[in-house]
């Protein structure tokens, strides 16, 4: 993970132009190693990036995810959904939660939606957004049943903003 991180940081401390940063969303492409997640390489470029160079990254992202979902079949779901997933922690970096939960709520092959509703809180939780947490539990609380988790976290975060 460390390795994937300085690559990334040595990319963008040399240039941060449109070249640079598709080579740097090319990384999020390949095979990561076998302790890193794909969406833990959302978060480490995220992190290096500002919101426009954000916005370049989910741009490039999505039409990624579309060439995939146009030439791959649904074996490759599981991938995809991880780059989705991808795109929603890259628009919650950039404080466009609302923006992401739509585009991750419309584009996941996932078909639950109390498994969908567990990745978006989780991702809002993890990066400390407890009040966005309670908004969007509150706003899909009438069309999901929440596991225990979730409720646990969900009675946290309402003590955590008092």
């Amino acid at each position: 993970m460390e390795y994937l991180d300085n690559i990334y940081r040595r990319y963008l401390s040399y240039n941060r132009d449109e070249e640079t940063l598709k080579a740097c969303s090319e990384l999020l492409f390949c095979e990561p190693d076998r302790n890193t997640l794909i969406t833990d390489s959302f978060y480490m470029l995220g992190n290096s990036l500002n919101d426009d160079e954000k916005e370049f990254i989910i741009e490039i992202v999505k039409t990624k995810i579309k060439e995939f979902k146009n030439k791959n079949t649904k074996d490759y779901s599981y991938e995809i959904d991880e780059y989705i997933e991808g795109v929603l922690i890259l628009y919650v970096l950039s404080n466009k939660y609302e923006e992401g939960i739509k585009y991750f709520l419309n584009e996941t092959y996932e078909r639950y939606m109390e498994t969908k509703m567990y990745i978006i809180l989780n991702v809002l939780y993890h990066n400390d957004l407890f009040e966005e947490y309670i908004i969007t539990y509150e706003k899909y609380k009438s069309k999901v049943k929440y596991r225990d988790e979730l409720n646990s976290l969900y009675r946290e975060c309402k003590e955590k903003i008092k």
